[in-house]
């Protein structure tokens, strides 16, 4: 399959999902099986384009084909025989016109990826620095772990931990606060280096021992992200480190660690942190007493049975991915509801790149996606701390209407695309790999949020680790590479 037949593949979709739509035929019910069947050819059409005509199942397009797989098609299914989550309000005929904007987004989506229209513009860009032969790995990594885990302390000092803003929390963030945020994923980047020089021999001595050590510090990372109550972290260290096994480890996909990673995730990991945090009234408990809310969720798990604790592992999983849900609210209750100004998102991305005491009267982002939460009676009107997503498609849908949809995000495709190949020297280099790893998931998980927040957000981390690996790439090769004296 090469790019034309990719993209006309994708513009088919574009039509024939419009056209369903146009038909007005989303309550009968025949609609959701066609859709779905729909949803399952487009997405695999996509991890076909990735894994067999670029031979890179772990590049970003395949990735989000499986985030839009699991987020509306298997969503939509999920919901349509389990009812209606706590907070949305949809029917059958929202649910199924929320698949279809979905599935209308991907494929524009799809579409701008496969065109790849920035090529040109990434060929004149700067290339990201690749790490010398010459230059020890250690040399790089020792300063990422000081940065970040410095700014790991301040987040404890400042109250930024845990995954939830203290209760009633209405002050925006600032510049400083975004950058200690940012910094504090530094050790995941410098743990994923480890491991990426490890597998492709970079080290000189020890190779056993440093992918030992990668492995060790892995586990750490998961560990230090758990008590947060933030489930999306934890997957994020599971996929770099997957990430770093495929490219650096063999290129060959691992299948192993990938099912074991899937029924812990499901059967243990969400359902697990779902319980530790508890419900929308009682989000802080487990901030208070962490320990306390860990044996909690630690007995509750060990108390049920087999078929419920199966039961409890879709129940939490879907929750989790329930894109599919909040655009069928949106659709439900109307795009008038939140009253946006046609663009008004989408100007925040401007904003984003100018420091807040330069301008700040500035939007804070990071507080649209409870106000959405609370304008559509998702949440209750005291709850200032959860976040619910809003998704791409939905933000352009509120922007601009279905126009927006299908004109936005092949925009959005196309610096998927861009910054997916920026760092395409994943294949051999150890900083391009650790730096992909890290920032893979955040661009997934940015996928339900805003486009300033899940597109623009990641960037600034791979913007300071490629500056961070140059400068300090830059002094190791000036400085005195450590010898063993010769023996007499």
């Amino acid at each position: 399959m090469d790019v034309r037949v990719a993209s006309y593949l994708a513009a088919l979709v574009i039509v024939v999902v419009a056209g369903a739509l146009l038909a007005k035929g989303l309550s009968d019910s025949a609609v959701l099986p066609l859709l779905v069947c729909l949803g399952v050819v487009e997405t695999g059409a996509a991890v076909a384009y990735g894994a067999r005509c670029k031979n890179d199942p772990f590049s970003l397009l395949p990735l989000i084909a499986i985030f839009y797989l699991l987020g509306f098609v298997a969503g939509a299914v999920y919901f349509h025989y389990a009812g209606r989550e706590q907070g949305f309000s949809f029917n059958e005929a929202t649910l199924n016109a929320g698949l279809a904007m979905g599935l209308l987004g991907f494929a524009g989506l799809f579409l701008g990826y496969v065109s790849n229209p920035l090529r040109r513009a990434l060929a004149w860009a700067p290339r990201f620095p690749m790490l010398r032969q010459n230059v020890s790995p250690l040399r790089i990594v020792v300063p990422l772990l000081a940065l970040g885990w410095t700014a790991r302390a301040m987040q404890l000092a400042k109250g930024l931990y845990f995954h939830d803003a203290p209760q009633g929390e209405t002050a925006a963030n600032t510049g400083a606060t975004a950058i200690v945020q940012t910094v504090a994923a530094l050790p995941t980047v410098a743990v994923a280096l480890i491991g990426a020089a490890a597998y492709l021999g970079r080290f000189e001595r020890r190779q056993a021992l440093f992918r030992r050590a990668f492995w060790a510090l892995t586990i750490m990372e998961a560990l230090w992200y758990f008590p947060t109550g933030e489930r999306g972290q934890v997957l994020g260290v599971a996929l770099m480190a997957l990430i770093v096994a495929f490219y650096a480890g063999g290129r060959r996909i691992p299948w192993k660690l990938l099912v074991v990673t899937g029924i812990l995730v499901t059967f243990v990991l969400f359902p697990f942190i779902q319980t530790y945090r508890g419900s929308f009234g009682e989000q802080h408990v487990y901030q208070r007493e962490p320990g306390k809310s860990l044996k909690t969720a630690l007995e509750s798990m060990t108390s049920r049975s087999l078929g419920e604790n199966f039961e409890t592992g879709l129940d939490s999983v879907f929750s989790r991915f329930n894109d599919v849900t909040s655009v069928a609210t949106i659709l439900h209750k109307g795009r008038e509801v939140m009253g946006l100004a046609p663009g008004e998102t989408l100007r925040w991305t401007v904003e984003a790149s100018v420091p807040r005491f330069v301008y700040p009267e500035k939007e804070d982002p990071g507080r649209f996606h409870n106000g959405f939460g609370r304008t559509y009676d998702i949440l209750e009107d005291w709850n200032f701390h959860t976040s619910i997503a809003t998704t791409q498609p939905g933000e352009l849908y509120l922007n601009f209407g279905w126009l927006g949809v299908i004109l936005g995000m092949p925009i959005v495709g196309a610096l998927y695309r861009a910054i997916n190949d920026f760092l395409a020297g994943r294949w051999s280099d150890p900083a391009a790999l650790a730096v992909y790893s890290v920032i893979t998931w955040p661009l997934i998980y940015g996928l339900e949020s805003i486009i300033v927040l899940g597109v623009v957000g990641p960037l600034k981390l791979l913007l300071i680790s490629t500056v961070l690996i140059w400068v300090l790439g830059r002094l190791s090769w000036s400085l005195p590479v450590a010898r063993r004296p010769a023996r007499t």
